[in-house]
């Protein structure tokens, strides 16, 4: 790995990288993060780790994760709206209309886990398209399948569990934030990021 190479991935999964400027860096980024393993990746990362500041938002909770990396890249480039907002969101992925707080609902669930992973910028509550976004609208499947897993490193949370060890009391000890009955629900949602990470990580 080179040097340029490291530092664009650590500005990348430091979240010092600015991404909703120069088209072409969102195409460098995921071009340097396909050249790797995610075991590479992941031992940069944890070198000289600055250990991230986790509030409640930054904990991904998703209904169904393809959603995340799929859906919203897609229809933020696609759907004509400049600013998606979280019931138009909710709105697009569904199949079937549901009731407008429910699709809200679901639309900023799925947004946020797609901005935690840098595949959408959410301001003011909408969601625009950035660099990674249409960078990664571009890769074929074998390369989005790729990505995956070093896309869901790039939510701090996963990066702190981790720093700290990867095992069962890792993960409570950056849940514990939450509500026990919070907790319930979004355990499930990290577990499934953890897994496609793990999945990556022991295959290579």
């Amino acid at each position: 790995m080179k040097e340029d190479e490291k530092i664009l991935i650590r500005a990348f999964y430091s979240q010092s990288l600015d991404l909703d400027s120069n088209v072409n860096k969102g195409e460098l980024v995921l071009h340097t993060l396909l050249k790797f393993s995610c075991n590479s990746i992941l031992n940069l990362i944890l070198e000289n780790f600055n250990y991230f500041s986790i509030e409640k938002k930054d904990i991904p909770q998703f209904s169904d994760i393809n959603d995340c990396f799929d859906k919203v890249p897609f229809l933020l480039e696609n759907c004509g709206i400049d600013g998606v907002d979280y019931r138009q969101m909710g709105y697009l992925l569904r199949t079937e209309p549901r009731k407008e707080g429910a699709d809200k609902k679901y639309g900023e669930n799925h947004m946020k886990t797609a901005a935690l992973m840098g595949l959408c910028s959410i301001k003011k509550r909408k969601a625009y398209i950035n660099t990674i976004t249409t960078a990664f609208n571009k890769l074929s499947n074998e390369e989005r399948k790729d990505i995956r897993p070093k896309l869901a490193l790039h939510i701090p949370f996963i990066q702190n569990y981790y720093f700290d060890g990867a095992s069962q009391e890792a993960l409570m000890k950056n849940l514990s934030i939450l509500s026990e009955s919070t907790i319930i629900r979004r355990k499930p949602n990290c577990v499934t990021l953890i897994e496609i990470i793990d999945k990556s990580l022991f295959s290579s």
